[in-house]
């Protein structure tokens, strides 16, 4: 079973494009790793976590998805 890494972070607007790549670069990382990434279902850092993943990608929300929201499945 491959290990699970969750990658936490803010959803607001004006986060630096540095913080965006650096998020990017460790979601890349953990799934080169061959491992799970998991995120919170939200824009921001998560999203830029997930933006570069090619394996398993996990997606998680306590509220309703809204019609504005799109969700990529990867494996």
């Amino acid at each position: 079973m491959p290990l699970k890494i969750g990658v936490m972070g803010g959803a607001g607007k004006d986060i630096l494009r540095e913080h965006l790549d650096k998020a990017a670069n460790l979601g890349q990382a953990i799934a080169e790793a061959d491992c799970i990434v998991i995120i919170g279902a939200c824009p921001g850092l998560p999203l830029a976590a997930s933006s570069r993943t090619s394996s398993w990608l996990v997606a998680r929300t306590p509220v309703l998805v809204s019609s504005t929201m799109t969700i990529r499945a990867t494996q």
